[in-house]
């Protein structure tokens, strides 16, 4: 058998279009870095779930400094998430687990921003409202989650699960997601976050089912199974 040439930082079939200059090309550069001081991709997995629990509780505080605060910690959480991918490709590696935890990490990265905001606003004003929109904001992105992760076992082709712009680039919800949240907590617009993921969230959860429906529906008549 042989075996699989080895991949160079940078190296990856498609990317998120807004993730890739503010977060890929950095992480190529530093990459190599991590590697010298000996990080696995594991460990950068790790680091990235770390730092996001780390930025999402400091929401509770509800207060512009704990905003500040939280986005730029989120910001290297995110940063390293495109680190371990390099690390592994650079390395040759893998290994399902560490997909796993990555995929994993990705969701709990954007769904404990929304819970811990609202329970942080909840307990600064006394008004249950905030708490419901981020548990509404949670169960819209779990939703669009799952009909994703759906469509991926369905077909067993990672490229159908998002919407190709390009060969290179492709626009999904996740790294938008993640890009909204720093923006809202940097200009210290907590509630205005809460009130738009718990109400324009539900629309690329819908959209994505209808996109899950056209492709599962095309790829059958391409294959003759209907």
């Amino acid at each position: 058998m042989k075996k699989k040439k080895k991949q160079l930082f940078g190296q990856k079939k498609s990317n998120a279009i807004f993730g890739y200059h503010l977060f890929r090309v950095p992480a190529i550069k530093i990459s190599p870095l991590m590697i010298k001081l000996s990080m696995t991709a594991n460990q950068a997995t790790f680091t990235s779930f770390l730092l996001g629990i780390i930025a999402s509780v400091l929401l509770v505080g509800a207060s512009y400094p704990y905003f500040l605060a939280s986005a730029i910690i989120y910001y290297l959480a995110k940063l390293f998430d495109y680190v371990d991918g390099e690390i592994a490709r650079a390395q040759n590696i893998q290994a399902k687990i560490g997909k796993w935890g990555d995929r994993y990490g990705d969701v709990l990265k954007i769904i404990m921003p929304y819970f811990f905001l609202g329970l942080g606003m909840y307990l600064k004003t006394n008004n249950i409202t905030y708490f419901i929109l981020g548990l509404i904001s949670v169960i819209f992105f779990l939703l669009f989650i799952v009909t994703r992760t759906i469509q991926m076992i369905m077909l067993n082709l990672y490229r159908y699960s998002e919407f190709q712009l390009t060969e290179k680039m492709h626009l999904g919800w996740t790294t938008p997601s993640s890009l909204l949240i720093m923006l809202f907590l940097l200009f210290n617009q907590p509630i205005l976050m809460l009130w738009f993921f718990s109400t324009i969230g539900v629309l690329p959860w819908l959209i994505k089912i209808y996109m899950s429906y056209k492709t599962i529906k095309d790829y059958d008549k391409k294959y003759k199974l209907v």
